[in-house]
């Protein structure tokens, strides 16, 4: 099979991003589309957006890091970062990592990955998919 490249600078962009919507709610997955943008909900809040830049079709991931004395809120903090480390494992390399410190009392770890291929973000959205639904995370019926 040939690849079909995402073209995010002719025009491509609303094309891709409705393919890629409808192989979204094929799966069953939940999501909210916006704009330029995808979002799917996982567990808990955890979310995967698509979007475009000029590099691709991109994929954005990201958890709040522990700060303070979050004591009482400890098991949800590892709960969310399992979620986020299971979504970097099926992420194909390589993938970058960013903290968000713009806001003093909160951090954030964001994970980025774009995609030069439309075969490439399906194989992504089809693995989220085997994974998370052999979990019964969050997957409609």
């Amino acid at each position: 099979m040939e690849e079909e490249y995402i073209d995010v600078h002719e025009g491509g962009r609303e094309y891709w991003l409705q393919k890629i919507a409808d192989h979204i709610k094929l799966r069953g997955f939940r999501y909210e589309a916006h704009g330029d943008n995808i979002r799917i909900i996982l567990e808990r809040g955890v979310t995967i957006d698509f979007g475009s830049e000029p590099e691709g079709l991109c994929f954005y991931s990201r958890v709040m890091l522990p700060s303070g004395d979050d004591h009482d809120e400890i098991n949800d903090y590892i709960s969310d970062m399992s979620i986020f480390i299971k979504i970097a494992s099926i992420m194909p390399r390589p993938v970058s990592y960013v903290v968000d410190e713009s806001m003093s009392d909160y951090k954030i770890l964001n994970m980025k990955r774009c995609f030069k291929s439309f075969e490439e973000v399906i194989n992504v959205i089809d693995r989220l998919y085997d994974h998370f639904s052999q979990e019964g995370r969050n997957t409609s019926e």
